[in-house]
């Protein structure tokens, strides 16, 4: 990955986004924090580290791969990255929607944080052989089935507020 092209995470916990994709995409505070959820829903849930993990036990056995070895593997191996390319699609939608979460946890609207996913939904659908990541309709669909969840997690954050005390409100 290229500094500055996009958003992701590493294993270890360090996550980017780059102004670049922000304004390239025209985000938002509050699509801005999902981007930043989803991606802390990667570490969170160890994709990266699982998928490294599957990737050095599928090359051949002896073969020691650090963590750039195994991203050279995939740039070059179209097989293993076509075997493994579901589990990472399945992570994405998995990290859509445990993003989701965490950002009505922390209080940002669920309605105008999947914005971002609204925007890949509605513009043009990238093709490729090896598909890492859902086309933008299937993402929106898979998250806008945990809006009622999210809208409720929401919900109790504006009533407790981010101390977790009740909101007294007049």
């Amino acid at each position: 990955r290229v500094p500055g092209d996009e958003a992701w995470s590493l294993a270890d916990g360090h996550i980017f986004i780059s102004e670049d994709f922000i304004s390239r995409n025209h985000l938002d505070a509050d699509e801005v924090a999902f981007v930043l959820a989803h991606e802390i829903s990667h570490v969170v849930l160890a994709h990266e580290a699982d998928m490294v993990d599957i990737v050095r036990c599928l090359v051949p056995f002896g073969v020691t791969a650090s963590v750039d070895d195994v991203y050279a593997t995939l740039d070059f191996d179209m097989g293993l990255l076509l075997d493994i390319a579901p589990m990472m699609s399945d992570m994405e939608l998995e990290a859509d929607r445990t993003g989701l979460m965490f950002a009505a946890l922390a209080g940002v609207d669920p309605d105008r944080a999947i914005g971002f996913l609204r925007q890949l939904a509605a513009g043009p659908q990238r093709e490729s052989i090896a598909a890492t990541h859902p086309e933008g309709g299937q993402r929106l669909a898979a998250a806008e089935k945990f809006l009622p969840i999210a809208r409720r997690l929401y919900a109790q954050y504006r009533r407790l507020g981010p101390d977790g005390e009740q909101v007294v409100t007049q």
